[in-house]
């Protein structure tokens, strides 16, 4: 029987990727609401941790809460049966912790394991060798139907990215990124990639928790003041409404804007754990001139898009210096956390207030002051969390939640949140509705509930209200949304959920013939039905069909649907794999724009691109392993336009109308 459970809880769809625990439908949220999806950073992490997983013998609270995977209630469970019952002989055992079961161990399968011999920590010289080196070249390009390259870039039309990485499995990794994009030279005044990132990191248990040197993230209390990893977004898992995870990690993407560079560590000193960090920078931001065209010293934006393909990026780059110093305490009592964040910068040159109204809150200045204290509680089955933050001119922020297990069917959650117009913070990434966090009130409610073995069902409602002008509303304004999901999955072959969503937000008026853009209300209504079946034990099929409709009143009126097909081909116990999409979409336009999670090469995170007008869209992945040290992965992708559209992606280009992608990439491991 054991021997069948876990051939069952392999038998998970497989890509041409590494399998992530966050789920396509969150990674569409986040970028539905301005994020990035799932970014190199994050599918990076998540493919070390497949490599070498935790071990459920020796790991603590902070790591398993650090998958995304787990409630607070499922690891204090977890703890406590551990606790009681003593180290576990195998994995089977979970079933009878309190809240887990079988697709809960499908998800985790590939991140943990059980191993009866107590975990080895050797000293820093001894982790530096016996590890997984890893050295992975990947470019990709977009050819667009008849446009050449844009002579004003710089360089190529390709993007190349070359990352070398160290994995020890024992808490010690190191590694380089370079990274150029479509347009930027490679051999620029002898830089080479334009773009470089360094790490060395170790993270172990005992005095000196963890050590960060080079490139690394920062992740405190519930994100108000910082949070530089991947985040989840109201659309994925209902119940994910709170930030849990360590306050340092390395950093190894291209992306050139959301990491510290600099010296990190974590000390523990009992029941207390203290984070101290310094990061020195050199940021991308715009320069302000006067009406003679002199330039100013003062900036009016920092840039993130870390392109530096024409004259005008250029002379924008680096221009601006960040010094950053973090301290984090953290305490654990039993079921209680408690903890105080403190932040300072300094910028070389100050940043001025913006000419928007909807901007007059903006941070001006060249310091800034950011401190906030946070705690967590597990009573029973009730987990409490909350962070009050504030900046340095006394404009608050905070939030507050309660996740509750009601009955082993029901699951319950609720946040609120309420940040002042006027407050001020970089990198952070709260709970709330809109990317821009700041100047907002809401309240989430959620509930989870499993009718039946085959059944699940997940709703929320979210009310939140913007007390200040917002970009294209000129007025303060509320807005509320409303989720459901149902999940049907009868047998280990089928699986199918539908959902409907509800969003009513207040817009500037479009109407003909109005003065003033008086806002109003915009309601958006979507439904999604969704169904996946294995055909084979090797052949999976999903199919997707989404309708979405926008009425803004006449002559605002859109409506719109996308239909999809995917095969996923993973023959057991082969080096190969692959998988394809064909896809058509058809929208009024943009404010029908319908987001589609894409699987790509490795450690990319997938995409996710949004699409509207007329067209169709199709891509194949393959992936092979030429014997122990070498695999490859090639993905090609065509949109063709029917009527005017747009396919978004990460590789700027003018004309979106009809392209073809490709993506190559080739890793070398031993």
């Amino acid at each position: 029987m054991p021997g069948l459970i876990l051939l069952l809880l392999r038998l998970n769809p497989l890509y041409a990727q590494t399998p992530l625990p966050v789920t396509e439908t969150q990674a569409e949220a986040v970028a539905g609401r301005g994020g990035d999806g799932i970014g190199e950073q994050d599918a990076g992490w998540w493919n070390d941790l497949h490599q070498h997983p935790l071990n459920l013998n020796t790991v603590d609270e902070l790591r398993l809460l650090e998958l995304g995977l787990l409630s607070p209630a499922q690891v204090n469970n977890f703890l406590r049966y551990r606790e009681l019952f003593g180290r576990l002989i195998s994995i089977y055992e979970l079933q009878a912790v309190p809240g887990w079961d079988i697709p809960l161990l499908q998800q985790l399968r590939p991140y943990v394991f059980v191993d009866g011999e107590p975990l080895s920590w050797p000293v820093l010289w001894q982790g530096l060798k016996g590890g997984n080196h890893q050295l992975l070249l990947t470019g990709e390009r977009r050819f667009v139907a008849g446009q050449g390259t844009d002579s004003s870039y710089a360089g190529s039309p390709w993007r190349l990215l070359l990352r070398y990485r160290y994995s020890g499995g024992n808490g010690l990794v190191y590694g380089f990124t370079g990274e150029k994009d479509p347009g930027e030279a490679l051999l620029r005044k002898g830089r080479g990639f334009d773009f470089y990132t360094a790490h060395f990191f170790m993270r172990r248990p005992g005095r000196l928790r963890a050590l960060a040197l080079g490139d690394f993230t920062v992740q405190m209390g519930q994100g108000l003041l910082q949070w530089q990893g991947f985040a989840a977004s109201k659309g994925g898992e209902v119940l994910q409404i709170k930030r849990q995870g360590p306050v340092l990690r390395p950093y190894r993407a291209g992306g050139e804007f959301y990491f510290h560079r600099g010296a990190g560590v974590t000390l523990g000193l009992g029941r207390w754990g203290v984070t101290a960090f310094v990061s020195l920078r050199r940021l991308d931001a715009n320069r302000v001139t006067d009406s003679t065209g002199a330039v100013l010293p003062e900036v009016s934006a920092l840039q993130t898009s870390g392109y530096h393909r024409t004259a005008g990026e250029l002379a924008d780059r680096a221009i601006q210096r960040q010094k950053v110093l973090g301290v984090n305490v953290e305490g654990k009592f039993g079921g209680a956390r408690i903890g105080a964040n403190l932040l300072s910068y300094r910028f070389m040159y100050p940043f001025v207030a913006s000419a928007d109204w909807y901007r007059q809150y903006n941070f001006r200045g060249d310091r800034l002051l950011n401190y906030s204290v946070y705690y967590s509680v597990t009573h029973g089955n009730a987990h409490f969390f909350g962070e009050g933050a504030a900046d340095g001119n006394r404009h608050i922020a905070f939030v507050q939640g309660i996740m509750l297990s009601a009955a082993p069917t029901v699951d319950l959650a609720m946040l609120y949140r309420h940040i002042d117009r006027g407050f001020s913070a970089f990198y952070n990434n709260p709970f709330t509705e809109s990317s821009s966090t700041a100047c907002e009130r809401g309240c989430y409610f959620a509930v989870a509930l499993r009718p039946a073995p085959a059944w699940r069902i997940q709703a929320y409602a979210d009310v939140y209200r913007y007390p200040w002008l917002r970009y294209r509303t000129d007025a303060p304004s509320d807005g509320e949304e409303y989720w459901l999901q149902t999940n049907w999955k009868p047998n280990k072959l089928l699986e199918a959920y539908f959902r409907f969503r509800s969003v009513t937000r207040v817009n500037n008026s479009n109407a003909e013939g109005i003065v003033l853009p008086l806002p109003e209300a915009v309601p958006v209504r979507s439904w999604r039905l969704q169904v996946q079946y294995r055909l084979h034990s090797s052949l999976l099929l999903r199919q997707r069909a989404e309708m979405i409709s926008y009425n803004a009143g006449a002559p605002t009126q859109e409506d719109g649907f996308a239909l999809y097909n995917d095969l996923v081909y993973k023959p057991l116990l082969k080096r190969y794999g692959g998988n394809l999409r064909l896809m058509y979409v058809e929208t009024g336009g943009y404010n029908t724009r319908i987001y589609a999670y894409e699987n790509d090469v490795l450690f990319s995170g997938g995409g996710v691109p949004a699409f509207y007008g007329r067209a169709w869209r199709a891509y194949l992945n393959v992936h092979v392993d030429f014997g122990k040290y070498w695999s490859a992965w090639v993905r090609l992708a065509r949109t063709g336009a029917i009527s005017k559209s747009l396919i978004t992606s990460a590789l700027p280009i003018d004309n979106p109308d009809s392209n073809k992608d490709l993506t190559i990439q080739v890793r070398w491991q031993f």
